[in-house]
């Protein structure tokens, strides 16, 4: 509102002033103009914030980086001459509501185990930002408490553990076979540690990264799988049951679950990319299901699996 508020000034302006429409008290001033300019200007990274997280993409990894960034535009702002004291004021009392909202995060301990599992942040980016010791501590306690109680011993599908040790590889050199004199073995280090002291990485998608390193880290995988899903809001949930509510109208209103579940993932897999030419051709060339006795027709076991392989 205030946006276009600013690119249709003028027009503003012409319609105030005119005497016909009797509006002459809510002339704004030239300085008053220049507030609103202001507010837009600050006012810009939340807008920007809401937008980003109204996609479907961000996790919860996400959310304390995005409110640090907030939090410095917002100390940076508050001390910039260039803004009206009146500005500078209200970004003071801004400010307070953010770290409000900042504190509730401590409620919860999936923000800061998501963050230590996405491989671009892990304990590196609390360091750099200037946590407090005993809050990174207390990170990492979450994230070790967490693999250790639900993770650390999760059996791994015959596949899993096929792709995580490999082929054995005997050493060629014959002093490497000889018990007597071959080097001692280390104790191997669990997964969460190797992952930890690895350096981070700058990755734009986590969950991908989590796909291809599946082999090196199979059950810490599974860990980071389930807290880097999470979504940062509830826009998404929102978004399906808006689009539900358009998939079964008042006249449409005898689909069975799995169909409406079906149409939902068919629509969701298309925006995505996942459904083919050679897809829809081939279903537009099957039989008819044909009408049974008045029950539901079964889809196979497993027909929603996605292998991103």
């Amino acid at each position: 509102m205030l946006v276009f508020a600013v690119d249709y000034q003028r027009t503003i302006r012409a319609l105030v002033a005119d005497d016909e429409y009797d509006l002459q008290q809510y002339m704004m001033s030239a300085n008053e103009w220049k507030i609103v300019q202001q507010l837009c200007d600050i006012l810009k990274v939340l807008r920007d914030a809401t937008e980003f997280f109204s996609q479907s993409v961000p996790n919860l990894a996400n959310v304390i980086p995005a409110m640090d960034y907030i939090d410095e535009q917002f100390v940076t702002d508050a001390i910039d001459e260039k803004y009206s004291v009146a500005i500078r004021a209200s970004l003071s009392v801004v400010k307070r509501t953010l770290n409000r909202y900042y504190n509730l995060t401590d409620d919860s301990h999936v923000y800061r185990i998501a963050m230590v599992l996405h491989p671009a942040y892990k304990l590196k980016y609390f360091h750099d930002h200037g946590w407090e010791p005993e809050w990174i501590e207390t990170a990492w306690q979450l994230v070790r408490d967490g693999w250790d109680h639900s993770y650390a011993s999760v059996e791994l599908e015959a596949d899993e553990i096929e792709e995580a040790e490999g082929p054995a590889k005997p050493s060629q050199n014959m002093f490497d076979n000889m018990a007597s004199i071959s080097r001692p073995t280390r104790a191997p280090q669990d997964e969460l540690t190797r992952y930890l002291t690895a350096a981070t990485e700058n990755v734009p998608d986590p969950i991908l990264w989590w796909k291809t390193h599946k082999s090196l880290y199979p059950r810490l995988y599974h860990m980071a799988i389930d807290y880097l899903t999470i979504p940062a809001t509830s826009v998404a949930v929102e978004r399906l049951f808006s689009c539900g509510r358009i998939l079964i109208p008042h006249l449409r209103n005898r689909l069975s679950p799995q169909t409406i579940r079906a149409l939902l993932c068919l629509g969701e897999w298309s925006l995505l990319g996942f459904v083919r030419d050679s897809d829809i051709i081939k279903v537009a060339q099957m039989n008819d299901v044909e009408d049974g006795d008045g029950d539901d027709y079964e889809i196979e076991e497993g027909w929603d699996a996605i292998d991103l392989s």
